[in-house]
Parts: structure tokens; sequence; C-alpha cells
């Protein structure tokens, strides 16, 4: 799902530039669609908006990291500690971003102060279009994807009650209640029913 909305917005959005300001630009100017002249007009001055640009490269770079480290926790072979050490990593580097210019964003910015984007003139007036506070944006990601980490207290017995649930690494012949307090400490942590992640 990540990936995909990463690709769509990779085509839709960032690379097509030039040919979306080429349809509005011409509609705009031959008279097609009379009842909609002022929208192609207006929907062309926003795509040249350097606010807007750098807006966009700031979301695509932001979520392509996200699309990547989804892609990595869904994969079959993660880890408990894996994840979590993965999405420490993605809090490290949203805070970080807070002060230094990722591949999209640092683009943009280049292309607002050339004055020229994928081939299209960059208008000099915002309008509108208010520029979003980079600082403030990856502050706000990096502290939303920090809420998804385990508190401290509950890391490591968490990490070592899911131990358990490795087949390879229990013996052949256990107590008929091994590993049942652990399963409840796992359950308790991810809100789930016992008795139904017992007999799953």
């Amino acid at each position: 799902m990540g990936n995909a909305v990463t690709r769509a917005f990779n085509s839709g959005l960032w690379c097509s530039q030039a040919s979306k300001i080429s349809f509005f630009s011409g509609n705009a100017r031959s008279g097609s669609y009379n009842s909609d002249l002022s929208l192609f007009g207006c929907t062309n001055k926003t795509l040249e908006n350097p606010n807007l640009i750098q807006n966009l490269g700031l979301m695509y770079d932001a979520l392509k990291e996200l699309s990547d480290s989804s892609l990595a926790l869904q994969k079959s072979s993660i880890t408990l500690p894996a994840a979590n050490k993965l999405i420490a990593r993605q809090v490290e580097v949203f805070t970080d971003r807070k002060h230094s210019n990722s591949e999209y964003y640092n683009e943009a910015c280049q292309a607002v102060a050339s004055g020229s984007f994928k081939g299209v003139p960059v208008e000099t007036s915002t309008g509108k279009e208010q520029l979003i506070n980079k600082g403030q944006f990856y502050q706000a990601l990096a502290d939303a994807v920090n809420r998804r980490l385990l508190p401290e207290s509950e890391k490591a017995l968490c990490c070592k009650a899911v131990e358990v649930l490795d087949v390879s690494a229990v013996a052949s012949e256990v107590p008929p209640e091994f590993g049942e307090s652990q399963l409840k400490l796992l359950c308790k942590i991810f809100e789930l029913s016992f008795n139904e992640a017992k007999n799953a």
C-alpha cells in the first residue's frame, strides 16, 4: 500500500509536472471547456506556486521514508527487536531532517531558486499557499512515530517474552503451561484476548 502511494505520488505529482502545466495552460488559452476556464487558470497558477513545489518535495521525502519503513515492517522475517530498532531509527532520521535537506526537498528548493521546475517556470508570487515549516513538520512526524515504540520499562520484558513464540527455539518437550505467563504479558501489552491467543 505504502509503496503504491509513493509510486503514484512520484508519477502523478512530481515527474509529470510539466505535462499537467501544459494541459491546464492549453485549455485555458484555447477556450476548451468554457465553463472551467477560470478553474484551469487557477490550477495552472497553483502548480507553478513556489511554496507548493517545496511543500510537495518535503512531503514526498517523508512519504518515501514511511513507505520504506512500512514495507520493512511487513516482512514475515521481522522480529520484535528488529522492528523496534527500525522504528527508533526512523525517529532519528526525522529528527535529523529538521536541520538538513533531503533529496526531493533539496531539488524543490533548487528549482524555486533557479525559477524553473521540471522545465516549467516558477511563479514569484506564493498567493495563499502557506510554506510548511520543515522543522515543525519533521518534529511532528518524529513524535508520531515515537509513540509507536514500546516504553523502555516494557521493551526488555516484551522482547524476552516473545521468544516463547519462536517454535524453532523451544525444546520438543515442554510443560503443558509453558510460556503462558509470557503470552499473558504480550496480550496485555498489545491488548489482545489471552484465550484467543492461547488457542490460536
